[in-house]
């Protein structure tokens, strides 16, 4: 019972409160965690719009995990800080990783690096892995699952994870046995209720190599490519595994062989998959030590060949002859066969700055001309940067990006969306020749991070920012999302009726005032009908009615003092159906 109650009350159940998101970019929704640091934080949202918040920050003398989860509304679900996934011993600072996915039923995959197996005398590091239900259930136990089995290393980083068709996960990572050994790759594959379906993991290590920064990406037919960096001269690298570990290529592939420069690669290197069996890849390199860097797109395709006709060469994205090209972000539409860029174009001495964007065929052939479209001009005294793309469900593309004026520090910067026509032959703008804001408050801000599109009905947006004054903690800035529809409108959420209501079904929604709940059901009939209350464990907590309800509005009114302040569910059953809402009890 208890199982069919939770699967219930993730279909149905939303927060019947007013919705957290805004139409003013001059708001936005805060997000930050009340009087709590952090250090690094990541967003996914599920196949439901549930929007999972994970971040460390400090904690009891250790860099803690914490969870917070957002309803579709843009309500937080949790009280703070949100579910602390873990308090163990742990570095000071945040190793790069992946922190969170959502999975194809909805839930949320987290790793967590630190140190708590490791003798008390040593920093080494290991993963363990939370599984957390959008009730906030701790699925695979309070204590996660070790995916090392118990082995620690000196350095662990570059965490990647996903999930196949038959619903196990794959995870792969980076390690580092010894200080001055070589950086080793490692992936392992775990059933979807947290069980190891490989004898051990499959490791990338030689003596002699360095294998190092992971990407994964879904294959199809319950296979996944991984590409990395191979050897000192950090080779791009790919191959392809079959759900039992063993590689289907017949050797690997090369994408590119030249070298980069000292930035880690994992800052500029894009991959995504071409939902084909194969795998596009990005980056940027000065191979002509020009001191003006260029940028590129690969192609690996399903049966490990390179698919553009540059070959190992990759296709330049641009060829201005006086510009350095970095960092490009892709973004494949599977309907048309077609990649899309943007990357970032500045002056040798970064002085002058812009956005450029591109348009590639399954052949490499560049659609948007030789040196790209521009998204932004070309200026000096200012900047842009935190760009990312998506997109929509007609083919086009939306594309985010933060842009400042003047290049103090602490200048105020602005937050953009922009739509682009993806069948135009110039990269016309959907939304007019102006950008839309996602934000117009006066601030210094950060790491924009998007969304793909949600269920064909908006992009949620976070960045940091620090408008928030007024404590002393050394990360106070706040962090703030923003969401934005495919027209160009900024989000403010579903209706307060979480499902669509026939014209004889009554609408149910609730409000709190501290410890007292009020139950509003409006029908069109007199109708027999019980108010039930749960917690999120599926546990009864209390029948606050049970009786006739009269046609029209009817308001029910419970007293929770004897509840604990937290998140519970309330189910409205009558003779037509039932429909759950969730609220907290502050």
């Amino acid at each position: 019972m208890k199982k069919n109650l939770l699967l219930g009350f993730a279909l149905f159940g939303c927060m019947a409160a007013s919705a957290q998101w805004t139409d003013d970019p001059a708001l936005n929704t805060n997000i930050t965690p009340q009087g709590q640091a952090v250090y690094g934080d990541e967003f996914v949202v599920n196949k439901d719009g549930f929007i999972f918040y994970n971040y460390n920050g400090p904690t009891d003398g250790t860099t803690a995990t914490f969870l917070q989860i957002l309803d579709p509304k843009g309500n937080k679900t949790l009280p703070e800080p949100g579910l602390t996934i873990s308090k163990e011993r742990a570095l000071t600072y945040v190793m790069v990783n992946q922190m969170v996915m959502a999975d194809q039923k909805g839930n949320a995959i987290i790793s967590v690096s630190d140190c708590r197996y490791s003798s008390i005398d040593s920093q080494n590091l290991s993963y363990t892995l939370y599984k957390v239900s959008p009730e906030g259930k701790m699925l695979w136990g309070e204590d996660g699952i070790s995916l090392e089995r118990g082995k620690t290393r000196a350095i662990e980083a570059k965490m990647s994870m996903i999930q196949l068709e038959d619903e196990s996960y794959v995870f792969a990572w980076a390690s580092q046995d010894v200080p001055e050994g070589s950086f080793s790759i490692h992936m392992e594959r775990l059933s979807e209720d947290g069980e190891f379906l490989w004898e051990s993991s499959i490791s990338l290590t030689d003596e002699k190599t360095t294998y190092c920064y992971p990407w994964l990406v879904n294959a199809g037919d319950n296979q996944f490519i991984v590409v990395y960096a191979k050897g000192t001269n950090q080779d791009l690298t790919a191959q392809k595994y079959d759900f039992d570990g063993t590689p289907v290529w017949p050797k690997e592939v090369t994408v590119y062989r030249g070298g980069f420069g000292s930035i880690p690669i994992w800052t500029f290197v894009d991959v995504v998959p071409d939902n084909e069996g194969g795998v596009f890849v990005g980056w940027y390199d000065d191979r002509y030590f020009t001191d003006l860097s260029k940028t590129y797109v690969s192609h690996v395709t399903a049966n490990g060949e390179l698919g553009f006709v540059s070959g190992i060469e990759g296709t330049a994205l641009s060829n201005s002859e006086y510009l350095m090209g970095l960092g490009p972000k892709l973004a494949y539409d599977q309907k048309t066969k077609t990649l899309f860029t943007v990357h970032r174009e500045c002056d040798g001495n970064q002085e002058f700055h812009k956005l450029t964007l591109q348009k590639i065929s399954m052949d490499g052939e560049l659609l948007w001309g030789s040196e790209g479209a521009d998204l932004t001009p070309l200026q000096d005294n200012s900047s842009v940067g935190y760009y990312s793309i998506q997109t929509t469900d007609d083919s086009d593309v939306v594309v985010f990006y933060m842009f400042l004026e003047g290049l103090a520090a602490n200048g105020n910067v602005n937050t953009y969306a922009v739509r682009i026509d993806g069948e135009s032959d110039n990269a016309a703008r959907v939304w007019g020749e102006n950008p839309v804001f996602l934000s117009t408050a006066t601030s210094n801000k950060s790491s924009l991070s998007s969304s793909a599109l949600i269920n064909g009905t908006h992009y949620v947006t976070m960045w940091n920012d620090n408008r928030i004054k007024g404590t002393e903690e050394a990360a106070a800035d706040g962090t703030f999302m923003q969401c934005i529809t495919p027209d160009g409108k900024l989000y403010q959420g579903a209706s307060s009726i979480d499902q669509i209501q026939s014209a004889d079904e009554a609408i149910f929604t609730v409000s709190t005032d501290s410890k007292q709940v009020s139950f509003n059901v409006k029908q069109v009939k007199d109708n027999k009908a019980t108010i039930t209350v749960y917690d999120i464990s599926g546990q009864k907590i209390a029948v606050p009615f049970n009786s006739y309800l009269e046609n029209g509005t009817n308001r029910i009114t419970w007293n929770a003092e004897a509840v604990d302040t937290g998140v519970y569910i309330a189910t409205l059953t009558t003779a037509e159906k039932s429909t759950s809402i969730r609220f907290i009890v502050k």
